[in-house]
């Protein structure tokens, strides 16, 4: 690290050293490595290692044996648990950076692609002190926040400072948040944390031609998808044995087992305090003509889908438990905007807006909970959840706008912010978020229909099709919407059959709060069979619920978010048949 990189680098050397031990104290106290031994030796090996200049030169060898403990006959070419570990590190830097910041001005990172650590100074930018955003975290339109030259790296912080200062300033203004260090604003300890899931690794099995390279692959693939999930938390089982470690909340176990002549991978997820088995899938390992396992993003896809995220049996219990009406700020208040997102159950949109706004007063730099905040203000704008037409496009902007500097490689606000995109007119910047979301999280069937989605309405027919048949094959219990894209492809090509069967399956999972987008598809398609009567008498249904319907019938597709070619489409059919004007 050279001095321009260092801003260190003009302290004397017991300054250095005194900072230095300092924050890593006050790291090693903090409740996430207070309760983990093994990442408080690992912090302190690599932080040690960096202050003496040798942190580029650690190897996943070397952090085993030195750092983790390992025999010195570890094979780091096999074995993936360093890896893993400095995975979790990471990951539990972010955290501790998103709630606390430096006790002295000197922030810790450990950037992706080494296992160095870099001491980075924060105290000379005025506003260094409100903000704890990771390096990756660039605005919008891509800056980076960490220069190589010191004087740019403080310029363009400073910078970052004001920006955020300004999108933050209309909320304080508006009363969505409390400001900092006002009274009545509660620790970030009362933010809800999500569940801990222990991951056993994928055991080789020499008897079923199992070697070490593939099962430490799988392993491997299993831990980026639920890290990938951002709905939990995930650390190695083994983790869950060491002296003064709390229980993980799950556990994830798997068995590798041969069955006539083919190779499965069975998944179990176990909750822990219950001693039962909550979710379970067996599935074979199918292999391509180059021996690679074909199949293991639909295994992925069904594990992510159906346990961690949203609507899946991890998320369903706890929402059924005491947070179901009363969620807590943090985990639970995600989830009850995202079921509301989902669901759009009238008298939820009070609960969720109030849980997102406490979140926040809680502590403003929650990138999630400003995600949050997004999609509840284009609910409102398009559907008057709150009564008062307070929701709006303006204000959603700039709430991902600040969810996206705060988070710039979270799958789940980039998909969020390629709605926001597609809806402000940006197919551009709306396709390349929808993009960079799906490689960041190619595995979460919610995520995948919205993507699916948005591709498809900005000309990206093939590719949303593809995502969103994706989404229905992993989710066993897709909302109407997961259809969205299907049906109107059916619609823009008149293969009236396809669009009657689609809606056939819609209308089986149609629930009483999505009943106004079943009567606005039924009327499409009763205008489409030439069933002039029943798309008037299901218009009527849309204008009973929506009065806008009667005057402005092309704002109804605007709030569903169909692109212009397809609404033109529909509309066309709807005056065919009399049904709008």
């Amino acid at each position: 690290m050279t001095q321009d990189e260092n801003p260190l680098a003009s302290d004397t050397v017991p300054d250095k050293a005194r900072r230095i031990e300092h924050e890593l104290e006050a790291i090693e106290q903090s409740p996430a490595f207070a309760r983990s031994p093994v990442m408080r030796r690992l912090l302190r090996f690599i932080v040690t290692e960096s202050r003496a200049g040798r942190g580029s030169q650690i190897k996943s060898y070397t952090l085993a044996v030195d750092g983790l403990g390992k025999p010195e006959d570890f094979d780091a070419q096999q074995d993936s648990y360093p890896r893993v570990q400095i995975g979790r590190l990471r990951k539990a830097l972010e955290l501790y950076y998103h709630d606390s910041r430096p006790v002295d001005g000197l922030r810790f990172e450990l950037r992706p692609g080494g296992y160095e650590i870099h001491f980075v100074e924060t105290r000379n930018c005025p506003f260094s002190e409100h903000l704890a955003v990771h390096p990756s975290a660039a605005p919008f339109r891509g800056f980076s926040l960490f220069s190589r030259k010191r004087g740019k790296h403080y310029a363009v912080a400073c910078v970052f400072g004001l920006l955020c200062a300004a999108l933050l300033a209309p909320l304080f203004a508006g009363g969505f948040l409390v400001p900092w260090g006002a009274s009545g604003v509660r620790a970030y300890s009362e933010i809800e944390d999500p569940p801990m899931v222990a991951l056993q690794p994928v055991a080789p099995s020499p008897q079923d031609g199992v070697d070490a390279n593939l099962a430490n692959w799988l392993t491997s693939r299993i831990t980026g998808a639920l890290l990938g999930s951002e709905w939990v938390w995930v650390r190695p089982m083994d983790v869950a044995l060491e002296a003064g470690v709390a229980l993980p909340d799950y556990e994830l176990r798997n068995r590798l087992f041969v069955r006539d002549k083919r190779l499965f991978l069975a998944l179990e997820m176990v909750d822990v305090k219950a001693g039962m088995t909550i979710w379970t899938q067996a599935t074979p390992l199918e292999k391509d003509s180059g021996g690679a396992i074909a199949n293991i993003d639909d295994i992925l896809a069904a594990l992510v889908s159906q346990a961690i995220e949203p609507g899946g049996t991890i998320t369903t219990r706890i929402m059924q438990g005491e947070h179901g009406d009363r969620p807590r700020p943090g985990y639970s208040c995600l989830l009850y905007v995202t079921n509301f997102w989902f669901d759009r159950t009238w008298n939820r949109f009070d609960v969720a807006d109030k849980c997102v706004k406490r979140t926040l007063a809680i502590n403003p730099r929650f990138a999630h909970a400003w995600g949050a905040l997004a999609m509840l203000e284009y609910a409102d704008n398009d559907f008057n959840y709150s009564g008062k037409g307070a929701g709006g496009d303006d204000r959603a902007w700039k709430a991902i706008s600040t969810a996206v500097l705060l988070d710039a490689d979270s799958a789940f606000l980039r998909s969020i912010a390629s709605y926001v995109y597609f809806r402000r007119g940006d197919y551009g910047q709306a396709s390349a978020s929808a993009l960079k979301a799906y490689a960041l999280n190619p595995y979460s069937s919610r995520q995948l229909m919205r993507l699916g989605n948005v591709l498809f309405f900005t000309r990206q027919r093939e590719l949303g099709l593809k995502l969103s048949a994706k989404a229905l094959a992993a989710d066993p219990d897709p909302a109407p919407w997961f259809y969205q894209t299907l049906f109107f492809d059916a619609v823009a090509n008149n293969r009236v059959a396809e669009a009657a069967r689609l809606m056939a399956a819609m209308s089986s999972v149609t629930k009483a709060n999505s009943v106004v987008y079943s009567h606005i598809l039924k009327a499409v398609l009763f205008a489409m069979e030439g069933k002039a009567e029943a798309a008037r008498q299901s218009w009527k249904q849309v204008i009973a619920r929506i009065p806008q319907a009667a005057t402005a019938p092309r704002s109804v597709f605007d709030r569903l978010g169909v692109s212009k070619p397809y609404a033109d489409r529909a509309m066309l059919l709807l005056r065919r048949a009399g049904a709008v004007a």
